[in-house]
């Protein structure tokens, strides 16, 4: 849509029989998202809403691309590879990661897997939170709790829910630096600022000051 005006600029069709995906990502022009008959990954045209290429993926839905540097990552399970890396203008697989301890949970991935500062890729998946290094193409550190929902991260550190409880650990080795509990179980994700992190129960949003590792309200 115009933003000024609210008028439709396009309409593009994709792929999808029955599938709910999370928000598509703008970068450089383009459209990245999920979708398809079997799931995929689409680019659109931002401007003319042309489809530039399909890219087939695993079969699961809820979730979202990442994209970066002229790469688009998804992670999908449950048959390897269960994280690929995409050309941007072209659609053409660049590379593949195993996570070899994929744990199946339903057809639903319910995260957007998310790129830190350190040449990896973030996620959470079957209670696990998980690091891949992109630069050596391999999972490198699972760590096993009650992990959900999409990992924030900021000034080298992960923001994620584990088990209704927000931890902050450090993004080289998933180590835990400290954590926060309510007592109100918290469900993902975080938003984190320079000073606050955003999170919510079923009933209360909290802003935690990163600092003090308290709660400001």
């Amino acid at each position: 849509f115009d933003a000024g005006s609210g008028v439709r600029r396009f309409r593009s069709a994709y792929g999808n029989q029955w599938s709910r995906y999370y928000a598509p990502v703008i970068v450089n022009g383009r459209v990245f998202m999920a979708g398809g008959q079997y799931d995929g990954m689409y680019a659109f045209d931002a401007t003319s809403g042309a489809q530039h290429w399909f890219f087939a993926t695993n079969q699961y839905n809820e979730w979202t691309p990442a994209v970066a540097a002229g790469v688009v990552y998804a992670h999908t399970g449950s048959y390897t590879p269960n994280v690929v890396a995409v050309d941007a203008m072209s659609g053409t697989r660049l590379f593949e990661i195993a996570d070899e301890d994929f744990n199946w949970d339903g057809w639903s991935m319910h995260i957007a897997p998310v790129l830190g500062g350190q040449s990896d890729l973030l996620s959470t998946q079957g209670g696990r939170l998980l690091s891949f290094d992109l630069g050596a193409r391999q999972r490198r550190y699972q760590i096993r709790g009650q992990f959900r929902g999409t990992v924030a991260v900021a000034n080298d550190t992960l923001y994620v829910i584990n088990g209704g409880t927000l931890e902050a650990r450090r993004e080289s080795d998933g180590a835990l630096a400290w954590s926060w509990d309510p007592k109100d179980a918290l469900i993902g994700p975080a938003i984190v600022t320079r000073n606050i992190v955003f999170v919510r129960s079923q009933s209360r949003t909290y802003a935690v000051d990163i600092p003090s590792r308290r709660s400001v309200w």
